[in-house]
């Protein structure tokens, strides 16, 4: 009887880069194999999830409301026994456009004191 071992090696790799909006859902998916077969979790910054904000089940991370501060690097990590593999996906905020509004500026001077309106 033979046991045939295996590192983990991710198979379904995350994307490198994704951006999201605030108050939107980030889902983040991570696939690995060896043997035995590994475990895979999610982090931040090596830290894990508030349960409160994530959730992770079958290699899939899913944040709910993204906040103001979720953006960072996030680590998918596939390990057995017998090692570990990595792929980080880094979340960025994606922004509104930005309004392009045009401005009248009037200035009033006294006592040598300049003031300025925007308009």
């Amino acid at each position: 009887m033979s046991d045939f071992v295996e590192p983990p090696v991710i198979t379904n790799r995350p994307p490198s880069q994704v951006a999201v909006a605030q108050g939107s859902t980030l889902s983040l998916c991570c696939a690995a194999s060896g043997s035995p077969q590994p475990k895979v979790l999610w982090s931040r910054a090596g830290q894990s999830f508030d349960s409160t904000m994530a959730s992770q089940q079958k290699g899939c991370l899913e944040i709910h409301p993204v906040k103001y501060n979720s953006d960072g690097d996030y680590i998918c990590q596939a390990r057995n026994r017998f090692g570990l593999a990595e792929k980080t996906t880094t979340v960025t905020l994606a922004t509104k456009s930005t309004l392009n509004v045009p401005l009248r500026c009037t200035f009033n001077t006294i006592f040598n004191n300049i003031f300025y309106v925007w308009q």
